[in-house]
């Protein structure tokens, strides 16, 4: 009978296989040891580094603030946008004025979902 047996580590844990050929056949065999903590939680840090979600961008936040209220860039003043954390969440808060009344939107800076939405009369 001949064998042949190798080791294949991963972050979570090593893998032992064998395969023995023999007369008729080949048997495979394995098993699996488990990692160190070290090991699991660098691996599932590389794993949460890989599956982070991005921010949208500041113009697109700007494009979904504009497309909500139905106006355009070139439509708008004093247009604004600063990131900032509410109720836990990082949220782009984005503001312009259009004629007599003043736009304040915050938009969830990874879904882009409006959050809410201020529209005010300035002036008289």
């Amino acid at each position: 009978m001949t064998g042949l047996t190798r080791r294949f580590g991963s972050g979570l844990g090593v893998v032992t296989a064998s395969l023995a050929l023999m007369l008729g056949g080949i048997v495979a065999t394995g098993s699996v040891a488990p990692a160190s903590a070290e090991a699991k939680a660098a691996a599932q840090a590389t794993h949460a580094a890989k599956t982070a979600k991005r921010m949208i961008s500041r113009s697109k936040a700007i494009d979904i603030a504009l497309g909500d209220a139905k106006l355009r860039r070139g439509h708008v003043r004093g247009l604004e946008t600063e990131i900032d954390h509410e109720d836990g969440k990082r949220v782009y808060e984005v503001e312009w004025v259009k004629g007599a009344y003043e736009y304040e939107y915050d938009i969830d800076a990874y879904t882009g979902k409006v959050l809410d939405r201020d529209v005010e009369r300035i002036g008289t």
